[in-house]
């Protein structure tokens, strides 16, 4: 029969007791916070999928701010001299540009910057496909807000459109043109003048979050085990001391 079990003692040790008081509240500060934010983007997609299904509304009806998706609703001509090309963006392993343009609302007497879409653009060494329609359109559009720092552009010296940018800042953009301009980037839907459209949703997404969470929350319950695992102990276990080192006797002069 096995012998009884020896009885356990709690002495954790100082490093895995400062692992703890340091670890555990800064893990679990975090996955909470990850959870905050999980919440945060849960009802803001809500609010941009409501957005996104509305009625288009006539630009000369809206005042800013806009909201994010809000869907708008245009009539009027592009100005096909004055061309922005958002360079970099790749869609389905493909490398290509967006396209920007100035676009002037004849009902609310404003312009509008308008990005027509997304089209491949394999070489740099040809210009970029544009076709720009010339006659009056009716077109809808939505409300971009700004997700990335922006480019602060250079003045264009002769012949140097169309600009090639990163970003797009809305104030250098009509700054640059000498224009009033809605301060706001407008993306076109499906229609006329419209390339690519399928426009890339943000990559932090609600799972995103919650998988965050769950490994902060593990880190935390590894530290807490750690520090129970290091700290149980069966009494007597730990090593003998040495026996104290005899005095030395002193030495008698011969």
């Amino acid at each position: 029969m096995p012998g009884p079990l020896a009885p356990l003692r709690f002495r954790p040790g100082l490093p895995a007791s400062l692992l703890l008081l340091l670890g555990l509240p800064l893990f679990v500060w975090l996955g909470l916070w990850q959870l905050d934010r999980a919440e945060q983007r849960s009802a803001r997609q809500s609010l941009l999928e409501q957005q996104a299904t509305a009625p288009a509304q006539p630009l000369a009806s809206l005042q800013e701010p806009f909201e994010a998706r809000q869907r708008v609703r245009l009539d009027g001509r592009f100005d096909a001299d004055h061309s922005f090309i958002l360079d970099n963006r790749s869609r389905d392993g493909q490398v290509g540009a967006e396209l920007l343009q100035p676009f002037f609302d004849i009902p609310s007497g404003r312009w509008v910057l308008l990005n027509r879409g997304w089209q491949a653009w394999p070489d740099r060494h040809l210009p970029l496909p544009m076709d720009t329609p010339r006659e009056r359109l009716r077109l809808t559009a939505w409300v971009a807000h700004p997700q990335a720092q922006p480019f602060r552009l250079p003045p264009p010296s002769s012949g140097e459109w169309p600009l090639r940018l990163q970003h797009i800042e809305m104030e250098a953009v009509w700054a640059l043109l000498e224009r009033d301009g809605v301060g706001y980037e407008l993306r076109l839907e499906a229609g006329p003048a419209a390339y690519r459209v399928d426009w890339p949703g943000s990559a932090m997404t609600v799972g995103r979050h919650l998988g965050y969470a769950f490994q902060w929350f593990a880190l935390a319950a590894a530290v807490l085990g750690l520090w129970l695992y290091v700290g149980l102990r069966p009494a007597g276990s730990e090593p003998p001391r040495p026996p104290p080192r005899p005095a030395s006797e002193p030495r008698t002069p011969g």
